[in-house]
């Protein structure tokens, strides 16, 4: 068995992708060591990823979101049919100036708007009746810097099934 965590900033959508920051280091020792490894992971993984609508469901009652990039040349506008980009810790309304961009799904139009705090959070797996606390601010950063917890679950349950 091979468990291994390291910072994301340098290869998640949400984060600098700087790989020469030396942040992402862990993560490409971490790959060397699986590749070389070649461990057998396939046990109770999805066949794909779940778009957003795939899990969520009626809990979201639109077609396309913003989600507000690190610079404008990445874009901004999401489907529902599609698997989330990774969750920020910021969470802003499209700003005015905001330009399409080639790879939005949809135009910015009345109707488009960002993700609640709630929604984030069910993307992140938090259960409906969690409680957060704190500030608007500390909650959206507490849901960006999450480990989604059906992640956690399920990790947690590969290790306990592989104790004799």
């Amino acid at each position: 068995m091979f468990i291994a965590g390291s910072p994301c900033q340098d290869f998640s959508s949400a984060g600098k992708r700087n790989e020469e920051s030396g942040k992402g280091d862990l993560t490409i020792l971490f790959a060397q060591i699986i590749a070389e490894l070649k461990p057998r992971l396939a046990k109770n993984l999805a066949d794909k990823p779940l778009t957003v609508r795939e899990y969520l469901g009626t809990k979201i009652d639109i077609e396309h979101y913003y989600r507000h990039p690190r610079t404008y040349a990445r874009r901004g506008v999401f489907s529902i049919d599609e698997p989330s980009p990774a969750i920020r810790g910021v969470n802003r309304p499209i700003p005015k100036t905001y330009k399409s961009h080639a790879g939005d799904t949809a135009m910015v139009s009345p109707g488009l708007r960002h993700l609640t705090s709630r929604e984030r959070s069910y993307i992140q797996t938090f259960p409906e009746n969690f409680i957060f606390e704190g500030s608007k601010t500390d909650i959206e950063q507490m849901i960006g810097n999450a480990v989604p917890v059906k992640m956690a679950e399920y990790i947690g349950n590969c290790l306990l099934e592989s104790v004799p």
